[in-house]
């Protein structure tokens, strides 16, 4: 079935992506062409949502749970329940994990105790995506941002030195309304939107700042790499944008169906997309 999202573990070399089909596979991404080894089998609807740390990855799903995965074993090691609806996106940072689910809810993971440490309402069923910059959760929705302060509850999960490790989150998926893709690229973040562009938004008055346009069709996940941001869309194609203008440096093209996924790792850019591959 078509691919739904990406993650990657450096530490083990492994590219992970999910599926309609509610499954997840592992690719070994030590040698110049993945090569799939395992699969992973335990939700049971849609593999929404994918991030891993060091040791472990959370797979986020369509039956409103998030599993996650011992990456030396490859096993579940434990469920992460209490949502009612499907879950849009994860980000893992060490012992910590949040989910944002369609049930206008954000709930944040102590991996170490697996349970819910606090659960934060989003408002809008139209908040797919999330970020974090600077200890904040940070989520767009239509025109607006909303951000929660993490240091508290980050305090208690981790210690000051796996803090200071945490950088940013990023993440991108879920459904096509609204606000999508969320990438933070230093101190800018930047969202897709259903009308096709890329906005890039201003953190201090939360207002947007600027507007990318150049994909004919809508844009559903974006990734970056130093000065260069990427964007995929429906309309089959990956953009690559210099930031410092803006400008479209390079159109690759080559899958058959909309692009659910980018994910740039040790130099390398995968996308995945409907067409069942990932190039």
């Amino acid at each position: 079935e078509g691919i739904t999202s990406l993650a990657h573990s450096s530490e083990f070399k492994r590219l992970f992506s999910g599926s309609l089909d509610r499954s997840i596979q592992l690719w070994d991404t030590s040698a110049h062409q993945p090569t799939a080894v395992a699969q992973l089998r335990g939700h049971r609807g849609a593999v929404s949502a994918l991030a891993a740390s060091k040791y472990k990855l959370v797979s986020g799903s369509a039956d409103h749970s998030a599993t996650v995965w011992d990456l030396a074993t490859t096993r579940d090691d434990s469920k992460l329940l209490g949502h009612t609806g499907p879950i849009h996106a994860v980000i893992v940072m060490h012992d910590l994990c949040i989910t944002l689910s369609q049930d206008k809810t954000m709930k944040i993971w102590d991996l170490r105790l697996k349970a819910c440490v606090m659960t934060l309402p989003t408002k809008a069923r139209g908040q797919y995506g999330m970020a974090v910059h600077n200890m904040q959760i940070i989520s767009a929705s239509g025109t607006k941002i909303q951000t929660w302060d993490l240091r508290k509850v980050a305090a208690e999960v981790m210690t000051v030195e796996q803090i200071a490790d945490i950088g940013c989150g990023n993440f991108g998926s879920g459904n096509a309304n609204g606000v999508y893709a969320h990438q933070m690229m230093g101190d800018r973040l930047y969202t897709s939107a259903v009308d096709n562009s890329v906005r890039l938004w201003d953190l201090r008055s939360l207002q947007v700042k600027a507007k990318i346009v150049g994909h004919t069709d809508f844009v559903r996940a974006l990734a970056g790499a130093g000065e260069t941001l990427m964007t995929a869309s429906d309309d089959k194609t990956i953009r690559v944008w210099d930031l410092e203008f803006h400008d479209c440096a390079r159109v690759l093209k080559g899958h058959e169906s909309y692009i659910t996924s980018l994910l740039c790792a040790k130099g390398r850019l995968y996308s995945g997309s409907m067409d069942k591959t990932i190039r």
